[in-house]
């Protein structure tokens, strides 16, 4: 189970980002709440995960260093802990989604 971002220490450009982002998907693409919630989980999960694989706080600049090994590295994290495939599908989705928006 991932920590909360409120349990991360996620610098501010990041926190910052997520709200931004999570507006987008409100407004603008009009997600339903539940999808909403469920990206943000999955984004906890990714940023526990990297906060574990690098050691440091998650901000913008460390997210736009991940390499795909990185990605690679949290996929199989997520089916070593028994995440359904549908799950782990969900997670590179929501991912994915903040990413392409970030790249905005």
């Amino acid at each position: 189970m991932p920590i909360s971002a409120a349990a991360l220490p996620l610098a501010d450009d990041l926190i910052d980002a997520v709200a931004k982002w999570q507006g987008w998907l409100r407004f603008e693409k009009r997600a339903a709440k539940n999808t909403i919630a469920a990206y943000q989980f999955d984004l906890d999960n990714l940023f526990h995960f990297v906060r574990l694989h690098r050691g440091r706080q998650v901000n913008l600049a460390l997210l736009a260093a991940l390499t795909l090994g990185d990605f690679r590295a949290w996929l199989a994290h997520n089916a070593g802990r028994n995440r359904e495939a549908a799950s782990r599908a969900r997670s590179v989705a929501g991912a994915r989604s903040f990413f392409r928006w970030l790249d905005r």
